[in-house]
């Protein structure tokens, strides 16, 4: 059995979106077997994920560029 400290709902929607791209890669490639089936959606889940986690990387990115810029733009601080 898993241990998760996730909620159910949380662990029903995993396992529902597993479930869900299993089946649309079955019906886009039926002669692929269970097991390259479950390498297949677990690689192109990995896939997302780093780009997901890239494109988060590049926001942050921007978001302190931004910062820095308007920090440039306020006139200096004073210290009272």
């Amino acid at each position: 059995s898993l241990v998760s400290d996730k909620p159910l709902d949380y662990i029903n929607q995993a396992a529902a979106l597993i479930d869900s791209s299993l089946k649309e890669l079955k019906a886009k490639a039926p002669q692929v077997d269970e097991k390259r089936a479950a390498v297949l959606v677990a690689l192109q889940m990995a896939h997302k994920f780093l780009e997901t986690e890239s494109a988060q990387e590049t926001c942050q990115n921007h978001a302190l560029q931004l910062v820095e810029l308007i920090q440039k733009a306020l006139p200096p601080r004073v210290e009272f």
